[in-house]
């Protein structure tokens, strides 16, 4: 089993929401192929931690990378972001779409995904490393015609950014 390692989560550029597409999720004994992702970054205006903007609720955003920022929409749907960057550098990736690897069913929204793993605020600030419970393996890079690039949704600051990787 290849698990990450701290140093893929160091890294700050857009493309590691597209390098995340194809790896797998194991929460809790449920494993899940990651199929779409966002990045965030506090340099753009869809985020969270827009300008280095430090609350409560993004605090862990400023965390070195390999940290869970789960956070309610709605009040009601959780939100599952992966927390990347050297310590306070808030830099995230929303887990935006997911493939059962069992069931081979496909998960598409961040609340449907957070849902279906049972991923609550109690996850929040919860670690990817060295973590029996909750990590990824099976980093691979894809080739350009295995995804897509699309804008991200629901924002209303930085929706026209390509930021969103869909795994075709």
């Amino acid at each position: 089993m290849n698990i990450v390692s701290k140093d893929f989560f160091l890294r700050t550029d857009v493309n590691i929401a597209k390098d995340l597409l194809g790896s797998t999720l194991h929460f809790y004994g449920k494993e899940v192929q990651i199929i779409e992702a966002e990045y965030y970054s506090q340099d753009e205006a869809g985020c969270h931690a827009f300008l280095g903007k430090k609350t409560k609720r993004n605090s862990v955003m400023f965390e070195s990378g390999g940290l869970a920022y789960v956070y309610l929409i709605y009040g009601m749907h959780h939100c599952l972001n992966i927390v990347f960057g050297k310590k306070d550098f808030a830099c995230s990736v929303l887990i935006r779409g997911i493939l059962d690897v069992t069931s081979k069913q496909k998960i598409i929204g961040c609340g449907k995904t957070c849902k279906y793993l049972g991923i609550t605020l109690a996850n929040n600030k919860e670690s990817l490393l060295n973590n029996n419970n909750f990590y990824i393996t099976s980093l691979f890079p894809l080739n350009y015609n295995e995804y897509t690039i699309k804008p991200r949704v629901g924002l209303k600051h930085g929706a026209d950014l390509l930021m969103r990787y869909i795994k075709i």
